[in-house]
C-alpha cells in the first residue's frame, strides 16, 4: 500500500472512532474502511468481495446493535498499525482477529435469539 492510501485508511479509522464515541452511526465510514482495505490488500479476490463485505458490515451492525464497537475499533487500529508498519503477517493476524470476534458476537446473538424464541 502506498503512503497516501495508508494515511487515508488511518483517517477513516479516526473518523469511525469519533462517530462511535459520539454515539452516531459509523456504518458509512466502516464500509469505506473495508472498501479501501480491500483495494490496498494486493489480493485479487478482495475487491470482488466488497459488496459482500459491505452487506455483512451493515447486517453485523444491525444485529449486534453496535455492542461490539469497542472491539471493532481496537481491531481496526491493529489492522491500520500493521499496514503502517508494512507488516503483512501482522495485518493478516489482526484481520483474522477482527473476523473471529465478529463471528463470535454474531453466534452469541443467534444463541440469545434462539433461547428467547424457545421460551415464548
Amino acid at each position: 500500500a502506498g503512503e497516501k492510501e495508508i494515511r487515508k485508511l488511518a483517517e477513516i479509522q479516526e473518523q469511525i472512532e469519533k462517530l462511535c464515541r459520539q454515539g452516531e452511526s459509523y456504518l458509512k465510514k466502516d464500509m469505506e474502511f473495508h472498501e479501501l482495505l480491500a483495494r490496498i490488500s494486493q489480493n485479487a479476490v478482495m475487491p470482488r468481495l466488497v459488496p459482500i463485505i459491505q452487506e455483512g458490515v451493515s447486517l453485523f451492525i444491525e444485529v449486534t446493535e453496535l455492542s461490539l464497537a469497542e472491539e471493532t475499533l481496537r481491531t481496526h487500529r491493529k489492522i491500520v498499525e500493521a499496514i503502517q508498519e508494512h507488516d503483512p503477517q501482522k495485518a493478516r493476524e489482526a484481520m483474522k482477529e477482527h473476523l473471529l470476534l465478529n463471528q463470535e458476537r454474531i453466534q452469541e446473538k443467534i444463541r440469545e435469539n434462539t433461547f428467547i424464541d424457545g421460551e415464548e
